[in-house]
């Protein structure tokens, strides 16, 4: 069979359809409204973009404790998208690192609606945990995080990534965690290098 072929077989399921429709949308939500270079911030917060720029683009250190995570990431995304100058590039690693916190919150919040009614129609768990990723995509707070260069959309999908993680591992049924001690391991693991 071509691979063509296989790749029609293939079709991804409901749930995975909203996130990644929720996660588009949320993404396109940021960029309509990214700054277009740097920002003082949002009414008070988030006024360390010119000093987190700075740092990534020369390699330096920022004020502590240093985001040398964020510093690294930035510099990285900024070399690999030619887009606009430093200060655009940096607002747009906040707005795809927000997007993707969208979609973890959305995935943990399924797995919640999931667990708590097990029997209840699948739409209907999609939906609940859709309305809640896009609140919380929408949120004044996290959204005004998103359009700008600051470290608070990369330690939201830290803490997503943690959420689904958790829920992973205390939502599963019995039978999966007697089969899959290994992966157990493997996503604890995960967790602490996350944390």
């Amino acid at each position: 069979m071509n691979s063509i072929a296989k790749l029609r077989r293939i079709r991804p399921s409901p749930a995975v359809l909203a996130g990644a429709a929720l996660s588009a949308a949320s993404l396109t939500l940021y960029l309509l409204t990214l700054a277009p270079t740097l920002t003082w911030g949002w009414n008070g917060k988030g006024a360390d973009g010119g000093e987190l720029l700075a740092a990534a683009s020369t390699l330096g250190i920022p004020h502590p404790p240093g985001y040398p995570t964020y510093t690294l990431l930035l510099r990285v995304f900024a070399e690999l998208v030619p887009v606009g100058d430093f200060a655009y590039r940096g607002n747009l690693l906040s707005a795809v690192l927000a997007a993707a916190a969208v979609f973890t919150v959305y995935w943990a919040a399924l797995r919640v609606c999931r667990s708590v009614k097990p029997d209840a129609p699948a739409g209907l768990a999609i939906t609940g945990a859709a309305l809640g990723g896009a609140v919380f995509a929408a949120s004044p707070l996290f959204w005004s995080q998103a359009i700008i260069t600051e470290v608070y959309a990369l330690n939201a999908l830290f803490a997503g990534a943690l959420l689904l993680i958790a829920t992973g591992l205390a939502l599963a049924p019995q039978s999966d965690r007697a089969r899959g001690a290994s992966s157990v391991e493997v996503r604890l693991v995960l967790f602490g290098l996350l944390l």
